[in-house]
């Protein structure tokens, strides 16, 4: 009877081993798959972001060549700074070949995920000055704060079944 009961009790010491494995295995393959998870979405998203950044740039080069040919000053320094209160762009610098800078906005607190883009403003071969944009990233890092809780709560959620 002693023997059957001992038997009994390492059998459970066991099951209640394997299931702890079992409980250490799954959450380590969960964390691996988020985590590899969170650097594919990281680095689409990046990708993703410096495409629309040289679109951007291209537009707002092609927006600021008339006030530039026109050396209108005025108007291209309203353009940089509605660009600047949209929130898209954190660091902006305008140099008019005829003027000189007209803005420099620049930190050095460039964005490590999304590249400056610089742009020539050309017109008929003629240089009119130089642009520099730097993109806020902002948008992706709330997109990996958003996917890293959701990750998070799955694994809390697989954790807390392995466990029941």
């Amino acid at each position: 009877m002693a023997l059957n009961r001992q038997s009994r009790d390492e059998g459970k010491n066991l099951m209640d081993r394997m299931n702890n494995l079992s409980l250490a295995i799954s959450t380590i393959i969960i964390i691996v798959i988020l985590f590899t998870s969170v650097l594919v979405i990281s680095f689409l998203s990046a990708r993703d972001l410096q495409r629309t950044a040289m679109a951007t740039a291209d537009q707002i080069g092609a927006v600021l060549i008339e006030p530039l040919y026109n050396v209108d000053d005025d108007q291209a320094l309203r353009i940089t700074e509605a660009l600047l209160s949209s929130g898209r762009i954190s660091e902006i610098f305008l140099e008019s070949t005829a003027s000189g800078i007209l803005i420099d906005t620049r930190t050095g607190k460039s964005s490590p995920w999304v590249m400056p883009e610089i742009r020539i403003i050309e017109y008929r071969g003629i240089k009119l000055g130089r642009l520099e944009i730097y993109f806020n990233d902002s948008v992706l890092y709330d997109l990996i704060r958003g996917v890293v809780v959701a990750l998070l709560a799955v694994v809390a959620a697989v954790i807390v079944a392995n466990v029941l």
